[in-house]
Formats: C-alpha cells, sequence, structure tokens
C-alpha cells in the first residue's frame, strides 16, 4: 500500500519538536510522500525549511481563517487594520517565492465564531477579505488551493460552506481541494461541479461520521485525496489520542476494506492534484 498523504503538519507541535521520526515511522506505515500545510506566516515557513531537507516532502504555504482573530480586533481602526492586511500579503508573497506546492490551508471558519456576538461581524468581514487575497495570490503563481471551510451544519442562512463557494465563484483558482471536507450535501455537490477535490481524514473512521462517509460516496473517485491533519483527528481506534502521520493507514485501509475506495486511483489523485510527476518524486 502507497499512501500520499496530502494534509499534514510537521510543523505545528507536539509533532514539530521530533518531525523527522513522525516522518520515518509514517514511512514505515507506507506513507511515501507528504504535503506539511501552513497554517500561518511562521508555520508556513517551517514547512518549507522541512519539505527541503525531503525529497519526498512538499510545503503548502498560508493564513488559517482561525489564526486572524489573534491578529484583528473590532477596535481596530481602519488604517491599522489595512497595514497588518499589506504586511501579510508582503510575507506571504516572499514565501512564494520558494516555490511552495500549493496556497493553504485557507479559508472561511465560522464555526469558531459561534460565541463570539459582535465581533462575529468584523471577523467573518477579515476572513473574506483574506481569502480573497490568497486567491489572488494562487491565481499569480498559478498554485491549487487547500480550503479549510467549516461551520455548524444546521446554519443554513449565510453560512461559511456558502459564502466559500461565491468568493471561489469570483476568484476561481486552478484547483482547490475542500480539507477535511464537511458541510450540507448540496454544498459539496455545488463544490464538486465547480472543480473541487475532497480531502478525507481520520474522522470518516467515527461510527458518528456517516454524514463524511455520504460526501465520500458522492464524490468522483478522481476527486478524492486522503489527509491525516495530524496532529488532529485521529482515526477511530486512537481517537482521542494525538494524531500521528502513521495512522493515515489504518484511514487508507478503512476506506478500501468499508468504503470500497480505490487506493491506486487516490495515490494518483494526490500528484496529478499537486502538479506533481510520479516518477520524478520517487
Amino acid at each position: 500500500m502507497h499512501i500520499f498523504d496530502t494534509h499534514c503538519h510537521y510543523n505545528l507541535d507536539p509533532l514539530a519538536t521530533n518531525w523527522e521520526a513522525h516522518w520515518s515511522k509514517a514511512q514505515t506505515a507506507g506513507v511515501t510522500h507528504s504535503i506539511i500545510v501552513g497554517t500561518d506566516i511562521e508555520s508556513s515557513q517551517m514547512a518549507l525549511t522541512q519539505a527541503k531537507s525531503q525529497k519526498q516532502l512538499f510545503a503548502s504555504v498560508g493564513i488559517h481563517p482561525g489564526s486572524l482573530e489573534d491578529i484583528f480586533h473590532p477596535e481596530m481602526k481602519p488604517r491599522d487594520i489595512e497595514v497588518i492586511l499589506e504586511k501579510l500579503t508582503l510575507k506571504l508573497t516572499t514565501l512564494l517565492q520558494s516555490n511552495p506546492v500549493a496556497l493553504g490551508e485557507v479559508g472561511l471558519d465560522y464555526y469558531r465564531l459561534r460565541s463570539k456576538g459582535l465581533k462575529r461581524e468584523f471577523l467573518e468581514n477579515i476572513q473574506k477579505t483574506m481569502l480573497i487575497i490568497q486567491l489572488n495570490l494562487a491565481k499569480t503563481y498559478n498554485l491549487p488551493v487547500i480550503a479549510h471551510v467549516r461551520d455548524q451544519i444546521d446554519r443554513t442562512e449565510e453560512n461559511a460552506y456558502f459564502d466559500f463557494l461565491k468568493i471561489i465563484e469570483k476568484y476561481p483558482p486552478t484547483k482547490f481541494v475542500l480539507h477535511c471536507a464537511s458541510g450540507p450535501l448540496a454544498y459539496i455537490e455545488k463544490a464538486i461541479e465547480m472543480g473541487a477535490s475532497i480531502g478525507v481524514d481520520g474522522n470518516v473512521t467515527y461510527d458518528s461520521a456517516e454524514h463524511i462517509r455520504k460526501i465520500v460516496a458522492l464524490t468522483p473517485s478522481e476527486k478524492l485525496l486522503l489527509e491525516t491533519d495530524a496532529p488532529y483527528l485521529a482515526p477511530n481506534q486512537h481517537k482521542g489520542e494525538i494524531c500521528e502521520p502513521w495512522m493515515i493507514s489504518e484511514t487508507a485501509q478503512y476506506l478500501e476494506s468499508e468504503l470500497t475506495q480505490n487506493l491506486e486511483q487516490i495515490y494518483q489523485n494526490s500528484f496529478s492534484f499537486f502538479d506533481l510527476e510520479r516518477n520524478q518524486v520517487q
């Protein structure tokens, strides 16, 4: 079994402190390649550094919507917000000079804003602004986009899922994947129509994850990608534990045995999505 982990955080604790050992253990479990995904400027830089040390590792750089709450506050003056956005854009542009294979993870996450009260609208608007900036950068550098989109699934009006699609429709990337895909099936179907790939993580194995399994079932086989999101979302046998990169092998086995997915097809999808030639990176 060969596995391409298309979304892993060797650049975040607790993996970062001993990431080489985690990478080595993942390889013994069948992982041949991995995308190290940035969530802010610092972790994106670390992803680039880690990827340079191993031929089978690749970096993605981006600013996660959840990280913006630590940077922006409603009491800020408009000009102060504008200056910060300009600085973030400049820093991202500098990182993009180091040739990552994707831009991400970026997107919208209103799920984390459910208790923010009056602050919520401000943060939603900041997330949308930062997403548009990063989509424009992805277009400039011709990079696929790794998208994080999350909301409460029963929130039907102005939710993150359909807000994201409206923005994607206006600022279309060359390719995009819905990382750890969730949300209404109508949203998933529309996203796939717009060209989305679907990232599947260890939570697909949870007893309560029937909705995620429905997402997998409606996704064309050539649009599926396999992810760990380590150190998050350990598969069912390790639920509640820190997710280690090697655990993706259990998710892969579940997809094959329980959901009748073709692992070789998913493996090939990974090279195709990131525009990597399989025979050049073995």
